[in-house]
C-alpha cells in the first residue's frame, strides 16, 4: 500500500470486518443507534458494503498503516458519508 495522507486516521480502527456506507441526510443524531432508523431510510441512503480483511480469527488484520490508507480512501470515494462498522452476524 501507499503512504497515507495523515499520520492518525480519519476513521476509528474498524472493531469488525464490514462497514456500511450511508449518505448523510442529517438525521443521523435523532436516533441512539444507527439500526433505530427506519428501514426505508437505511435502503434509501444506502451507498456500499465494505468488507475487511480478517484474520482465521476473525479477526480485522489490518496494520495501522494499511488502516490509515484505507480510511483516507473511503473518506475520499464517499465523502459526506457516515460509515457504520458492523459484522457478519450482525
Amino acid at each position: 500500500m501507499t503512504t497515507a495522507t495523515t499520520e492518525k486516521p480519519v476513521l476509528g480502527y474498524p472493531i469488525s470486518d464490514r462497514i456500511h456506507v450511508y449518505q448523510d441526510d442529517g438525521k443521523w443524531d435523532e436516533v441512539g443507534q444507527w439500526f433505530m432508523r427506519r428501514n426505508c431510510d437505511l435502503e434509501r441512503l444506502y451507498q456500499t458494503t465494505v468488507s475487511l480483511r480478517v484474520d482465521e480469527d476473525g479477526d480485522v488484520d489490518l496494520s495501522m498503516e494499511d488502516w490509515i490508507w484505507i480510511a483516507d480512501m473511503l473518506v475520499k470515494d464517499w465523502p459526506g458519508c457516515v460509515f457504520v462498522y458492523t459484522s457478519v452476524e450482525g
